[in-house]
């Protein structure tokens, strides 16, 4: 049983750390060691005087104590601090000499460092890893930590996702959660945030990558949020992570919104029984840029290397496809502009322009700066995606789009704007040519899908900082018109 005062801020991988040393049977315990500032407790005599001047109900701040000693009286678990002490002093408490267990600044007084009497709880490499800790500076925190009394009044959200990798997507939606939270300091890794926010993104089922890095970052105190965050399709990848991993988060959140309806419906299979809402892609929120025209006839091609990750297994094959595409459009007279959302696209998108036999056409690479990269997109009569957010931005700004699905989360989210007949499969190329035809030809519009989809995420924006006293929180709320302005 692991023993945490709600106040103690630690790194969950402590816990892996502290129950290894319950293999041996002589254990009963083990303490960590402590962290107030600049002020370290690293011994156990200090950190029972820490727990006495602060600790609650005679508990220490945080210690793992083995079941089985606390059931061997049951009657003292009626008071927990004599449960606690009863079982400590029936066996051997270890101790781990640590400062990554903080705890309020008001508990210590002073900091101490391993002493000889700590040798046996400890062990020598313990406690050599004390006094070498003694000689460099304190722990900083999380990256992305500031320090207390930085004056920044919003509440601080530690933001789960992928951003800052130059990748087009995971860079617009972080901007679109801060667009939409202006009262809350959004950033990756902040130290004693309020809140634990899975972003967006493809993050459950994702192998344990995003499940480890909320891990690193969540505690006891934080509130969770799941904030428009795709579930990898099970008919595709399989299970990568089991449910039970993700549970305690997920259960605890006090708001689930995913991406579109196959992220519910994976969530749903998966085991989650909780309250959940289709939320959209978070960048949708992301505007028109104001005074672009659309230029007739330009047509936006966004291309993706997979490694053969894809429907069909097959890069190549849709490289093909889409030269082919490019050069029918331009021989009909269309304008065409290649646009890549990440640097591991650009080798291949020059392929396709050299397969297509205009390699000088115009191209951007839409992972400099999100802004050009909407600018681009609202200027077009029509983008052809393959990159996911080369068609969540295209519809965000009101440009009809052809989604290339190299993976079911393109499905997911075209079915979310109500736009699932312009989807073609990476496996089912023959049908490309005739879906762009259709396309252009079509008067179809995804904007009552996407407005909808943004006045919830407003509503969203609204109930959460109701839920976390958000200073002026419904008045700083983006409330900005979803209009798109004439196509």
């Amino acid at each position: 049983m692991a023993v945490v005062d709600g106040r103690a801020r630690f790194d969950r991988r402590l816990l892996e750390r502290a129950i290894a040393r319950l293999s041996n049977p002589n254990v009963a315990g083990v303490r960590v060691g402590y962290r107030a500032g600049p002020q370290r407790v690293l011994s156990a005599s200090a950190l029972a005087v820490v727990d006495e001047r602060g600790g609650r109900s005679g508990l220490p701040f945080f210690s793992v104590v083995r079941r089985r000693e606390l059931l061997k009286d049951r009657r003292s678990l009626a008071d927990p601090g004599s449960a606690w002490r009863a079982a400590s002093g029936r066996g051997r408490v270890d101790l781990l000499i640590t400062d990554l267990v903080e705890v309020p600044p008001d508990a210590v007084s002073s900091g101490s460092i391993p002493r000889i009497s700590d040798l046996r709880a400890a062990g020598p490499k313990e406690v050599a890893r004390g006094a070498r800790r003694t000689l460099s500076p304190p722990s900083k925190g999380r990256q992305g930590s500031e320090p207390p009394g930085s004056g920044d009044p919003r509440i601080p959200i530690s933001y789960v996702g992928l951003a800052g990798h130059q990748n087009l997507g995971d860079d617009a939606m972080l901007e679109a959660v801060r667009t939409l939270l202006p009262w809350a300091r959004v950033e990756e890794g902040i130290d004693q945030a309020r809140a634990v926010m899975l972003g967006g993104g493809t993050l459950l089922n994702a192998g344990s990558y995003y499940l480890n890095k909320v891990r690193r970052v969540d505690g006891p105190d934080n509130e969770r949020i799941v904030f428009g965050t795709g579930v990898r399709n099970f008919a595709y990848w399989g299970a990568t992570e089991r449910f039970e991993d993700w549970q305690p988060f997920l259960e605890s959140a006090v708001s689930v919104g995913v991406r579109g309806p196959g992220s519910l419906d994976d969530l749903r299979s998966w085991g989650f029984r909780g309250e959940a809402t289709v939320l959209g892609d978070p960048a949708l929120i992301l505007e028109r840029p104001e005074g672009v025209e659309r230029v007739d006839g330009r047509i936006v091609v966004c291309p993706l290397f997979t490694n053969g990750e894809c429907w069909g297994r097959d890069d190549a094959a849709v490289f093909a496809s889409l030269a082919s595409a490019v050069a029918d459009l331009e021989k009909a007279g269309h304008e065409v502009v290649m646009m890549t959302a990440h640097p591991g696209d650009d080798r291949w998108a020059i392929e396709i322009m050299r397969l297509a036999g205009h390699p000088d056409m115009d191209f951007l690479a839409g992972y400099g700066d999100t802004r050009d990269a909407l600018t681009l997109l609202a200027s077009a009569d029509l983008v052809i995606g393959e990159r996911l957010h080369a068609v969540v931005l295209a519809a965000a700004v009101g440009t009809p789009f052809v989604a290339l699905e190299y993976r079911p989360k393109l499905r997911d989210f075209v079915r979310s704007v109500d736009a699932e007949q312009w989807c073609v499969r990476t496996d089912e190329l023959d049908a490309l040519w005739e879906t762009i035809v259709h396309r252009q030809a079509s008067s179809h519009s995804s904007q009552e899908a996407v407005a909808r989809l943004r006045s919830g995420l407003i509503g969203a924006a609204h109930e959460l900082a109701d839920l976390l006293d958000a200073p002026a929180g419904r008045e700083r709320h983006v409330t900005r018109s979803t209009n798109q302005g004439p196509r």
